[in-house]
């Protein structure tokens, strides 16, 4: 599973906002509302290269045992839960790569020149905020 966005709000505990709402109780986390970050991001990464995206949320998990990049994401077993947007896939060619390898469990040869391209063209470009 690839939830991005708020949808891996829902595999922990609870989701603490105005009030605190249950979640599906599947990992233990709980999900904090804070400010809200609206950016591009260039994450470090546990499995590939950095990773580009978009993040637009005002949560944050409390705890992550099991990091994926370098903010607010996680892999858990075959679950891989971030906050970042983008597409992910489409911008991030060795994530990509690595997650469909895991997906169907062997090696492939795969032509990303022109997503590699993207993916440099961006990093060569990016001004942090």
């Amino acid at each position: 599973i690839l939830a991005t966005g708020n949808s891996l709000d829902l595999f922990g505990k609870t989701i603490i906002a105005d009030k605190e709402y249950p979640a599906l109780n599947i990992l233990d986390y709980t999900i904090k509302q804070d400010k809200r970050i609206i950016s591009e991001v260039y994450l470090n990464s546990n499995v590939s290269n950095k990773i580009i995206g978009f993040k637009n949320t005002n949560s944050y998990i409390d705890k992550i045992e099991y990091p994926l990049f370098e903010s607010d994401s996680f892999k858990y077993h075959n679950l891989y839960a971030t906050y970042v947007l983008g597409p992910i896939l489409v911008r991030n060619p060795d994530f990509f790569k690595y997650f469909i390898t895991k997906l169907i469990a062997k090696k492939l040869k795969l032509d990303l020149k022109l997503e590699t391209k993207a993916y440099k063209t961006f990093i060569a470009n990016f001004k942090q905020e």
